[in-house]
C-alpha cells in the first residue's frame, strides 16, 4: 500500500517486518520477496528490479513451475524480467523471455506491448526483418499510447534498411505530422525523409527535408515540409526537438548498396552522427555522380 503513495522506504521497512515475523511462511517470505521487487520497478530502478525478480526465480523456481496457483505468479515474473531487460539494454536476454510472454493468456495491450518490445530488440541488435515482422504484428493488434511513436518511427527505419522505401517514407511521413503527440526528434525525421526520398528519385522533395534537418541542426526554425523552401525565410528562434526514452540517439547507418536502392548508384550511408556533410551532399549527388560518370567515360573513350 506504501508503494502506492510513493513511499518506498516505508514499504521496505514494513516488509522486512513482515518476514522477520513469520520466517517460516513460505507464502510470506514469497509475497514479501515479489512486491520488494515491484517496488524497483516503480522506482524506476529497471536495473535492480531485473536482479530481484531473477533472483526471486531463482528462489522459488521448483513451487513456480510446479504449483499450479502459482503459475500467474511465474508468468508475471517472466513478462517483467522481459520487459526490464528490454528497458536496461539487455536486449539478447529479452528475446527468449519476450517470446515466452507470448505464449502466456493476454490482453491485447499487453500482448501489443511485448510485441513492440520484441520489435524493439530485433532493430536495436540491427535484425531489421524481425523488427519489421514484430513492428507489423504490434501494428494489427493496435498499439498503446506508450509505444506508438517509437514503433512507427522504427518500424520506418526497419523498411529503408530492407529497402522498403514506399513504406519507410509513409511511416516517416506519419512520424512529421505527429511529431510533438509522438516526441520524437525532428531533426532525425527530415533526414530519414532526405535519404528515403533521394532513394526513390523524388530529388525535390529529397533537398526539401535535407535543408529542414540542416535548419533544426543550426537553431533555425524548420519550415513545415508542405511549404516551399525559401533561403530568405530565416528566425533566430529555436525549434523545440523532443526525444523518445525508446528512439535511438543516432541515426543506424544504411547500406544502400547491398538493396540497390540508390538510383544513381552512389553509396553514401546516412551518417550515424548526422553531420551537415549528409545534408550538403544529399542535395546534389545525383547531378555531380551523372556529371562524373559521364566524364570518366569520354576519358576512357577518347583513350
Amino acid at each position: 500500500m506504501y508503494g502506492v503513495f510513493l513511499r518506498f522506504d516505508e514499504s521496505r521497512r514494513n516488509l522486512w517486518l513482515a518476514q522477520a515475523q513469520i520466517p517460516d511462511n513460505p507464502d510470506i517470505q514469497f509475497q514479501a520477496d515479489f512486491i520488494d521487487a515491484s517496488l524497483y520497478d516503480q522506482e524506476g530502478n529497471h536495473g535492480k528490479a531485473f536482479k530481484r525478480f531473477t533472483a526471486v526465480l531463482s528462489k522459488y523456481y521448483q513451487g513456480l513451475t510446479t504449483q499450479p496457483d502459482l503459475k500467474f505468479a511465474y508468468q508475471d515474473i517472466q513478462i517483467r524480467r522481459g520487459l526490464d531487460a528490454v528497458r536496461i539494454g539487455n536486449f539478447q536476454e529479452a528475446i527468449p523471455l519476450l517470446k515466452e510472454s507470448l505464449s502466456f493468456s493476454l490482453k491485447p495491450g499487453e500482448m501489443s506491448n511485448i510485441l513492440s518490445s520484441l520489435g524493439r530488440c530485433y532493430s536495436e541488435l540491427r535484425e531489421y526483418q524481425s523488427a519489421r515482422e514484430y513492428f507489423v504484428q504490434a501494428l494489427s493488434i493496435g498499439l498503446t499510447s506508450e509505444w506508438e511513436g517509437e514503433v512507427h518511427m522504427r518500424l520506418g527505419v526497419a523498411c529503408a534498411q530492407l529497402g522498403f522505401l514506399g513504406e519507410a517514407k509513409q511511416e516517416f511521413l506519419l512520424c512529421e505530422e505527429r511529431i510533438a503527440e509522438y516526441n520524437l526528434e525532428s531533426r532525425q525525421i527530415y533526414q530519414w525523409l532526405a535519404w528515403v526520398c533521394n532513394g526513390l528519385g523524388e530529388t525535390v522533395n529529397s533537398r526539401k527535408y535535407a535543408e529542414l534537418a540542416r535548419q533544426v541542426r543550426f537553431g533555425r526554425k524548420a519550415i513545415p515540409s508542405k511549404y516551399p523552401i525559401s533561403n530568405k525565410r530565416k528566425t533566430s528562434s529555436m525549434t523545440h526537438v523532443r526525444t523518445s526514452p525508446y528512439y535511438p540517439q543516432s541515426t543506424p547507418t544504411l547500406a544502400p548498396a547491398a538493396h540497390g536502392v540508390l538510383r544513381s548508384g552512389h553509396t553514401k550511408s546516412v551518417p550515424a552522427d548526422g553531420s551537415s556533410v549528409y545534408a550538403r551532399d544529399l542535395a546534389n549527388n545525383s547531378e555531380k555522380h551523372r556529371t562524373l560518370q559521364q566524364q570518366r567515360l569520354s576519358a576512357g573513350t577518347s583513350r
